[in-house]
């Protein structure tokens, strides 16, 4: 079974875009001065994280194995535990300006992820 359907290429631009949504009101927090859009920056990118956790969920459910066995769910699973790192010291910190370099951080292995899908599962012999 494909690894990439319907459900998780909708999953994957949900979290792309909610990254992006994230990292933009971040950048213009830090040029505007607005604490409001780095708050909103940081609820863009916990429901980037979200969205990122259903995609690879789908996954898991959808091929039967953990989503962490090709380059292609690895580069899915990065951003996940960017964000969760990211969001852990905003909220135990209050460093709101580390959203901007989580989301663009998560963006760019998702990026690289759908430029370079590996989606087969090759078997290594044993050693």
């Amino acid at each position: 079974m494909s690894a990439l359907t319907t459900t998780t290429t909708g999953w994957l631009v949900a979290s792309m875009s909610l990254y992006g949504a994230a990292a933009l009101l971040s950048g213009m927090s830090a040029i505007l001065r607005r604490s409001v859009l780095w708050r909103a920056g940081f609820w863009f990118l916990l429901f980037g994280f979200v969205a990122n956790g259903f995609l690879l969920g789908t996954m898991w459910i959808n091929t039967g194995k953990p989503p962490f066995q090709t380059r292609y769910e690895t580069l899915l699973l990065y951003p996940f535990w960017i964000a969760l790192v990211g969001l852990i010291l905003v909220w135990l910190h209050q460093l709101w300006r580390l959203t901007i370099f989580v989301a663009v951080g998560a963006l760019i292995c998702l990026y690289f992820a759908c430029q370079r899908p590996d989606l087969e599962f090759v078997a290594l012999p044993p050693a």
